[in-house]
């Protein structure tokens, strides 16, 4: 990392033009050799050119620098070779990226996974997104959940990642020096000490801009392999997220809800559409990624269950059917009661439906 590179990365041009550019040269510092007028048939404007050359930038860069080397940060361009391949794939990639944590982009890469969903989360989305994440901490330790230290969804599943012993990666849209959320503060330390990392494309005094959030979720969706939309209204960040993960031809998952549940509009409207493959349980990611679920001690034992959940589970014989009525008549719930339950128990992968109505225990 040259201060060049911090210069160009600061300049806030955009990733297609800057792609272009490197076709030509093959070093930030070369940008120098070239004059305005040929910068600018790159698709740069006099305003982007001038500010390369200013010397308000230089100096900005130089405190970068001092910055970077003060709280052990590293810069990574998109010509050193531990950029994340996911993410060069992709052709709006950032020109750099600034990480607080040690990790390896580029180890187990295919099985990073983001996590996403609204900040407004219920305990239900919840619930799904935490017992997805220990299934896939049990049967895939070196996966990596990636996600975007909000509220809600993003640190449900950040936690989850770190309670059952997988890395973690939050991307931030703003600067490293102020972590926004605030109250993610902590959150973001321990994501770091645990072996995972803090990522920003932005200089560590970036403010938090709506218009950046935007540019986050790319980074979100680049970096993964796949993205499990786990909570969404309509129109949210999430949505541009799932949107982003489809244009890069990557797998998109999708939790269902009640039709008249305004918190899962988005994820019934990403499967409608079928930008999203609808999830039940960890056997629909493992079947469309193509992973090999290695035999655990949670294939042999009896689940962890509780409440109303651990109640209609035992109304399951091994090799018989049961109807939705049986089991509501049985334990005297309500028709929702029983819808909750027995989605959660389809997405841990302990029951399924066969015909209409009927369920069987797997």
């Amino acid at each position: 990392m040259t201060i060049e590179d911090l210069i160009v990365g600061m300049a806030d041009i955009k990733p297609l033009y800057l792609k272009k550019l490197f076709e030509e040269v093959d070093a930030a510092a070369k940008i120098w050799e070239m004059t305005p007028e040929y910068l600018r048939s790159f698709g740069l404007t006099v305003a982007k050119v001038n500010k390369l050359f200013s010397v308000e930038l230089r100096e900005r860069a130089i405190a970068e620098c001092e910055f970077i080397y003060k709280n052990g940060i590293r810069v990574i361009t998109i010509h050193d070779s531990d950029y994340p391949e996911n993410l060069l794939e992709c052709e709006d990639s950032p020109y750099l990226l600034y990480v607080r944590g040690d990790i390896n982009f580029n180890e187990n890469s295919n099985k990073y996974i983001s996590f996403i969903g609204t900040r407004n989360s219920t305990p239900y989305g919840e619930g799904i997104c935490t017992r997805l994440i220990e299934q896939i901490a049990k049967s895939h330790p070196f996966a990596v959940i990636v996600s975007g230290l909000a509220y809600g969804i993003d640190t449900i599943a950040h936690r989850a990642a770190l309670n059952n012993g997988l890395k973690t990666i939050a991307v931030v849209p703003c600067g490293l020096k102020n972590i926004q959320p605030a109250s993610n503060y902590n959150l973001a330390q321990q994501i770091v000490e645990s072996g995972g990392a803090v990522v920003s494309e932005f200089s560590s005094e970036t403010p938090l801009f709506k218009h950046l959030f935007a540019a986050r979720n790319r980074i979100v969706a680049g970096i993964s392999m796949a993205t499990v939309v786990i909570e969404s209204p309509l129109k949210s960040g999430t949505m541009i997220t799932a949107n982003f993960a489809s244009g890069y031809g990557r797998e998109v998952f999708a939790v269902p809800g009640r039709t008249i549940d305004a918190s899962f509009q988005g994820c019934n409207s990403l499967i409608k559409s079928s930008k999203a493959q609808l999830i039940e349980n960890l056997s629909d990611i493992e079947f469309y990624l193509g992973w090999d679920r290695q035999p655990t001690l949670f294939d042999t034992f009896a689940p962890d269950l509780s409440g109303i959940e651990q109640k209609v589970y035992d109304c399951f014989d091994s090799n018989s059917e049961i109807s939705e009525d049986e089991i509501i008549s049985r334990l005297d719930i309500s028709v929702s009661t029983f819808f909750q339950a027995v989605t959660m128990l389809e997405v841990m992968g302990l029951i399924k439906s066969v015909r209409g109505k009927l369920f069987i225990k797997i």
